[in-house]
C-alpha cells in the first residue's frame, strides 16, 4: 500500500475497505492523529481514494502543540 498510486481506490481490490472498516479506519485517524471526524464525514467519501485520505487528513489534523 506504501507504494501505491494516489488515485488507488479504497474501497477496491487493492484494499477492500467496506463501509464498517472504512468508519473504523476514520475513528482510529481520529483517535490517533487528532483529527476532527464530524459525523456528516462518516458518510465515506474522504476514503474514496489514497489520495483523498491524504487530504482529508492533511485539512483537519490538529496541529501537534494543540493535542
Amino acid at each position: 500500500l506504501l507504494h501505491s498510486p494516489p488515485g488507488t481506490p479504497l474501497f477496491g481490490e487493492a484494499v477492500a475497505l467496506d463501509s464498517l472498516t472504512g468508519t473504523l479506519l476514520l475513528r482510529e485517524i481520529q483517535r490517533r492523529y487528532a483529527v476532527d471526524v464530524a459525523g456528516e464525514d462518516l458518510n465515506l467519501d474522504s476514503l474514496a481514494t489514497l489520495a483523498t485520505l491524504a487530504s482529508y487528513v492533511a485539512n483537519r489534523a490538529t496541529p501537534p502543540g494543540r493535542r
